[in-house]
């Protein structure tokens, strides 16, 4: 599972985990049918089980269920298993493998199954393919750390490299009482945390661990993954980061000593998130960072698995046991309320995980019975799943032993070495297969993770039977003897990142194709408009919105006396009971049958009807939108291997929204259609009338040369036609289109209405500002080898209006001949852009700019290129540290609030005060004479010193501040540095004051 692209706002995520929460207490349907007592063997307490018990009893009011608490769960669940007698429901303890649990627990069913409901199967309790455990929760390992904390320290961005994250601690060390970073040494089970560290988070791949690791030889050497992430924990300890005494730890205080913030951070799972919160009066400051690593500027994050639910061998009531399974991983909500990541698919994250939205998480794939094998006899060596080695570096590091990092990773290299069986290195185990292929696959952003399972099915190169009907345009089509189309865009991106070949067979019509997916004849169907009984569905791939399309016949007033043609497969039930019912194998077919009066309406999907219909006389059919909304997936026959619908879902799940309507818009065109002259005869009785006439006057030549005249000025206007006219109404969007041979754009009614615009304009010779901006914003793209432009603006009577804009070209001999495009309205994007880079550009405590917003708005102001005097000055609050001590940590934010006022009392353009770090703040000042200058530093020395009183305690506040001052523009960083130098000559002559020195 991959959290790259795809992350949600905060507020849906509460939404959801909300809407969980509903159903869990108070929408819970009660079923009769089961009853009994069962009896269930936790980890977890009573009291802390009771919300759930009680709401599981409410949905089963027949079944009354019994905790059994466990505080030392691997040695009493081991003693009460010996007994034979433990329980319905219990928790699989650790220690036992998986050849060992059929013995004592009830498979929960089979893997393939399970897959389409569940994620994260390999965290899962397997033997053969049978799953008898299912993790309760997941969660991932990192840093849990308190952001009050590393914002006082001016860290306003969570580090994604080792060396970031040691400058970080060193700024805490610096600016903050807190303990940097605290190491967990006496609770082995927190120091194991760092040996997960070496593997995906160091090399982003979930193979590395067992098919990589354990055959490289010597691979504790420098610049391995086992040597950066432990000299990391090394330079920590031995930087006196981690406290006076790094070897007096204790797991209860620490979750306290977070929250209050004592302690600025330490590794841990993201599963004690919950517990730290609640230790305290602070749960806000508490948050999650991945480990500080990144492979090309992507970080990875581990996922584990919590304890395994499991029904025991030995149960009297299995199915009450399922049933309290399947409740609590299905609804009661339990992984989300404990800041762990929900197993059920389709579930959201929990609100803590809103910084990990660019961070990839993965799992370890499973060893196969040969590499743990192996693994097992290199632990004789190097016990790295005993924290005693873990230990031993921290112990070094402290005490400033002889012993270097270097030589501690020798010493491992020589005992690894030393256990390994011989000749048991990459090359021997390669040429034996017991190297696995990666379960990743990349293309563009589609980033997919499947299941060992998926992966079996992906290696047996499976070809796939697709049926589709030729004229379903843009969903799938033939071109040029091409299949085309919006479904083959799809299963070509899945044949690219698997191998998965697809064999796509024409139909007549879609009543045959579904007749032969519902009788197992082929595999699936690229386009499944409605719900079709007896065929599985994939998740959508596209909203499809219905449209009614009738003839001048149609009567209004009585619905039911019209008569009605239905397109075989795709019956939307429009009235149920017409005065006749035709059916038709086409679109196509339909609108021609419409279109010459056998019947007066049809009803298609917007984007057949967006294409046809235009084709057609506009004074005969005419177009409505109906109050249904649809979706368009791919079918499935009941007996396809389930395994390729949950690939289908994972790819269509990460094929961003913007990714799919590009390749609808490329694909709402067809390169070879056009009206044949037998359709145009059909279509216009009037003029097959005159052309019968004039045959019988005129020689075949003359008729030929009609036919073509006529043909020539039927595509002429097929061309003029404004496609999306009657349609683009329903969505905020403009449609236009650009001919390249005549240099001419074109618009729908509907732009020319938004956009002041007449019919045509010469695209070569644009004078008018908004075409000019859209024609720059095309080269732009086709610069960048893009469709889709970035936000840009309209000045619509001086409210500016943003819009995003999309196209797609056809070419010919390598030149662009015709392009055809929409503007959509991008306000949306813009306000959550505007919000984004306000956050990122703002101290969240004062509300002044931070060091990026400081900068951003510098550059600003130089671009302007004007010659005026400017300033930079630097303030810091006097004695900061003793206002902390004194009256805290909340006191010491009252006084920087009180600072930060003063400044931002004359905030304006030019007028930029920003807090760096800690309590420094620096002013950028342009525009005021060296008079004025002074004038405001009193006033704002004389706002600054006062007596604040936070808690019933009162602290009298100055600061100091040192000034450089300019009549030319200063450069930032050069301004920064020469005010230091005065602010630190001032606060050696005494504090509370300034010092000013006026560059010549």
């Amino acid at each position: 599972m991959r959290l790259n692209k795809m992350f949600f706002s905060t507020i849906l995520a509460l939404c959801l985990v909300s809407g969980i929460f509903s159903i869990r207490c108070d929408a819970v349907e009660t079923n009769s049918n089961l009853s009994g007592n069962l009896n269930v063997i936790l980890n977890i307490s009573s009291e802390s089980m009771r919300a759930y018990v009680t709401s599981f009893e409410k949905k089963y009011p027949n079944i009354s269920v019994s905790i059994e608490y466990y505080s030392d769960y691997e040695n009493e669940v081991k003693d009460r298993m010996a007994t034979g007698e433990y329980g319905d429901v219990l928790l699989i303890p650790g220690y036992m493998g998986n050849d060992d649990i059929p013995q004592f627990f009830r498979p929960l069913g089979d893997i393939y199954d399970l897959a389409e409901k569940y994620d994260y199967l390999s965290e899962s309790k397997i033997n053969g393919d049978k799953v008898y455990g299912l993790p309760s929760s997941v969660y991932i390992n990192g840093f849990i750390y308190n952001k009050r904390i590393f914002e006082e320290s001016g860290i306003t961005r969570i580090p994604t490299n080792t060396e970031e994250f040691l400058k970080d601690l060193n700024l805490i060390d610096e600016r903050t009482s807190a303990i940097p970073f605290y190491t967990q040494y006496n609770d082995p089970w927190a120091l194991l945390y760092w040996e997960v560290f070496p593997f995906v988070e160091m090399t982003g791949d979930s193979d590395y661990k067992f098919n990589h690791f354990i055959f490289e030889k010597e691979p504790f050497k420098r610049d391995s993954t086992h040597y950066n992430t432990y000299s990391l924990l090394y330079e920590i300890v031995n930087r006196n980061l981690a406290g006076d005494n790094p070897l007096d730890t204790d797991w209860n205080d620490s979750k306290i000593m977070l929250n209050t913030g004592e302690i600025a951070c330490m590794v841990m799972g993201s599963w004690a998130i919950k517990e730290i919160k609640a230790a305290g009066p602070n749960p806000d400051d508490v948050a999650f960072m991945p480990f500080p690593n990144n492979i090309n500027g992507q970080q990875y994050s581990t996922l584990a698995g919590n304890y395994c639910y499991g029904i025991s061998k030995n149960s009297a009531n299995p199915e009450l046991a399922k049933a309290f399974i399947d409740y609590m991983l299905d609804e009661s909500g339990y992984a989300i309320d404990n800041d762990c990541i929900s197993i059920l698919k389709g579930n959201p994250y929990p609100e803590s995980y809103t910084d990990l939205k660019d961070v990839t998480i993965i799992p370890n794939t499973p060893a196969t019975d040969a590499q743990y094998k192996l693994y097992k006899d290199l632990l004789t060596g190097v016990d790295l799943a005993n924290s005693i080695e873990i230990q031993n570096i921290i112990a070094d590091a402290a005490n400033n032993s002889n012993k270097s990092f270097d030589s501690i990773m020798d010493d491992w290299n020589t005992r690894w070495e030393a256990s390994r069986p011989e000749g048991e290195y990459a090359d021997s185990y390669n040429n034996q297969g017991l190297w696995q292929n990666s379960a990743q696959f990349t293309d563009k952003q589609y980033e997919v993770t499947f299941s060992a399972s998926e992966m079996d099915y992906i290696r047996d190169n499976p070809k796939v039977t697709v049926g589709y009907v030729d004229t379903t345009i843009p969903f799938v089509f033939l071109d040029d003897d091409t299949i085309k189309g919006l479904a083959p865009e799809i299963t070509n991106i899945i044949s690219n990142e698997t191998g998965i070949q697809f064999d796509y067979i024409s139909y007549s019509n879609q009543a045959d194709l579904q007749i032969d997916i519902i009788n197992g004849n082929i595999d699936m169907m690229a386009y499944a408009p409605t719900e079709i009984q007896d065929i599985q569905l994939s998740r959508p791939y596209l909203g499809n919105t219905v449209i009614l399309v009738y003839n001048n016949d149609f009567d209004r007033d009585n619905i039911s006396a019209n008569s009605e043609v239905v397109i075989s497969g795709e019956d939307y039930n429009f009235i149920s009971d017409p005065h006749q019912q035709y059916y038709a194998d086409t679109v196509e077919d339909a609108l021609n049958m419409v279109f010459n009066g056998e019947a007066e309406y049809t009803v298609i999907n917007y984007y057949s009807a967006s294409f046809f219909v235009p084709f057609y006389s506009n004074n005969v059919l005419k177009m409505e939108p109906l109050n249904y909304y649809g979706n368009v997936s791919f079918g499935f026959c009941e007996g396809v291997d389930s395994r390729l619908i949950s690939i289908f879902n994972k790819i269509l799940y990460k094929i961003p929204a913007t990714d799919m309507q590009m390749l609808l818009l490329q694909n709402m065109r067809k390169s070879n259609y056009s009206i044949s002259f037998k359709q145009y005869l059909e279509n216009n009785p009037f003029v097959a009338s005159m052309l019968i006439s004039l045959i019988a006057a005129l020689v075949v030549i003359a008729t030929v040369i009609i036919a073509i005249i006529t043909i020539r000025g039927l595509r002429r206007r097929a061309k003029e036609i404004q496609k999306y006219e009657k349609l683009s109404n329903l969505i905020d969007e403009y449609i236009f289109e650009i001919d390249y041979k005549t240099s001419c754009i074109t618009f729908d009614s509907k732009f020319k209405e938004k956009f002041n615009l007449i019919e045509k304009y010469d695209f070569e010779n644009l004078t008018n500002p908004f075409l000019l901006s859209i024609r720059s914003q095309i080269i732009e793209c086709q610069h960048n080898k893009s469709n889709v432009s970035e936000i840009f603006d309209y000045d619509n009577n001086g409210k500016a209006e943003h819009y995003k804009l999309l196209f797609s070209t056809i070419n010919e001999h390598d030149s662009t001949i015709y392009l055809i495009g929409k503007i959509v309205s991008a306000e949306e994007d813009f306000k959550e852009k505007e919000l984004l880079t306000h956050k990122s550009q703002t101290d969240p405590l004062t509300g002044l700019y931070n060091r990026d917003g400081l900068e951003h708005e510098f550059n600003r102001i130089i671009s302007q290129d004007k010659a005026v005097p400017t300033a930079v000055m630097i303030f810091d609050l006097d004695s900061f540290k003793q206002v902390n001590d004194t009256m805290g940590h909340g006191g010491g934010d009252e006084a920087l609030k009180h600072i930060s006022a003063a400044l931002a009392k004359y905030k304006d353009d030019n007028w930029i005060p920003a807090r760096i770090g800690g309590d420094e703040f620096v002013v950028y000042s342009c525009g005021l004479t060296e008079t004025e200058l002074i004038t405001r530093l009193d006033d704002i020395m004389s706002d600054i010193t006062s007596q604040i009183i936070y808690e019933n305690n009162k602290f009298h506040v100055t600061s100091s501040c040192g000034v450089i001052y300019s009549e030319s523009t200063l450069l930032l960083e050069e301004g920064i540095q020469a005010a230091d130098k005065q602010l630190y000559i001032k606060k050696a002559s005494g504090k509370n004051g300034y010092k000013i020195n006026t560059q010549s």
